[in-house]
């Protein structure tokens, strides 16, 4: 379905949530919308000629009542589930489906031993899998980055980096350039066009900010290691 804004948008705004527009928390769960970050949205939602939109690795269904401002794009899972203003649902699902179920079979099992060592926690987010490491040691750290590293490699999975956190994608290529992309081409008609800002703050941020520069576009990192 076309969910084109029409030749009136002028400016798409793309923004991480966890790091950029939420502080990273202990507790994932407990992560909440900076009240100052949810204030700029709804004002840039309230403007005519604006498309924002929240791109989140979460799953939708975990993103969505995280971000309760009206107007906005909400992406899920790098930006394979989307929800419009409307509440319409966008789905990316039907193309990769197949592929996803082969390489969870393929790697999940081996990336998951990374969970044995104290401090990590494993998040399944169906498309990708965090292992986050926030609460493990700085040796604890790096083996199980080389763990993942390793895996990854052999199956040639996409792998990024965060503050406290590494990410594997199972599909190659289905990342947060991937989301940008859907979002400016499928649901708002504007590949072309219109000037694109993107925020993040880890390395899946980072293959969104390389596309949106390469046409012209303006990305912002938060944090302090850009």
């Amino acid at each position: 379905m076309d969910h084109s804004s029409g030749p009136e948008t002028e400016r798409v705004w793309v923004f991480d949530f966890d790091g950029t527009l939420a502080d990273i928390v202990p507790d994932r769960e407990a992560a909440v919308l900076d009240p100052a970050c949810k204030a700029v949205l709804f004002e840039l939602a309230g403007q005519r000629g604006e498309a924002v939109a929240v791109l989140s690795s979460r799953r939708l269904d975990d993103l969505a009542p995280r971000v309760a401002v009206p107007g906005l794009y909400l992406g899920g899972c790098s930006g394979v589930m989307w929800l419009t203003p409307e509440g319409e649902r966008h789905s990316c699902e039907y193309r990769f489906g197949e592929q996803l179920t082969a390489a969870r079979a393929a790697v999940l099992d081996r990336l998951k031993t990374a969970g044995r060592h104290p401090g990590v926690e494993l998040e399944d987010k169906q498309w990708s899998l965090t292992v986050h490491v926030r609460k493990a040691s700085a040796g604890v750290r790096q083996r199980v980055y080389e763990h993942i590293r390793q895996v990854s490699t052999e199956y040639a999975l996409s792998l990024f980096r965060g503050p406290a956190a590494i990410e594997v994608q199972f599909i190659p290529g289905v990342n947060k350039a991937f989301g940008v992309r859907e979002l400016c081409g499928s649901m708002l008609g504007i590949s072309d066009r219109a000037a694109v800002l993107y925020a993040g703050d880890d390395e899946n941020d980072a293959a969104a900010m390389e596309w949106v520069l390469a046409r012209g576009g303006t990305a912002l990192t938060v944090g302090s290691a850009p």
